[in-house]
């Protein structure tokens, strides 16, 4: 029987693998440490309650995915929406600093505009 640490590393791969995401990105989207994801990725730490809720809304799964691999429908269509913010979460990390701001104005502006 597999150790539930190997099964969590090896599901966290497999999706960041999806979302064509580096240790150092999931530790920049995610606020954890470089550490923490490293043993996490390898196997060798069990994640408590707070980081596996943190590595589900990074990764865009539910916990359960995580610790057990389950699935069902809806989470299936929850995955869909999350998809089209997460282009967007991965754009910005490719963005400089006085990109993000051009079109946070620019965002800010169409706003105001339609009001």
């Amino acid at each position: 029987m597999r150790h539930i640490r190997k099964d969590i590393g090896d599901r966290v791969k497999e999706r960041m693998n999806e979302l064509g995401l580096k240790q150092k990105d999931l530790v920049s989207i995610s606020g954890l440490s470089k550490s923490t994801v490293s043993k996490i990725v390898n196997g060798e730490t069990n994640p408590s309650a707070e980081i596996l809720l943190s590595l589900s809304e990074s990764l865009h799964v539910t916990v359960d995915w995580i610790v057990k691999g389950d699935t069902n429908e809806a989470f299936k269509q929850e995955q869909k929406l999350f998809h089209s913010s997460w282009d967007l979460t991965e754009l910005n990390l490719k963005l400089s600093q006085s990109e993000k701001e051009f079109i946070l104005e620019y965002v800010n502006f169409s706003i105001a505009r339609k009001n």
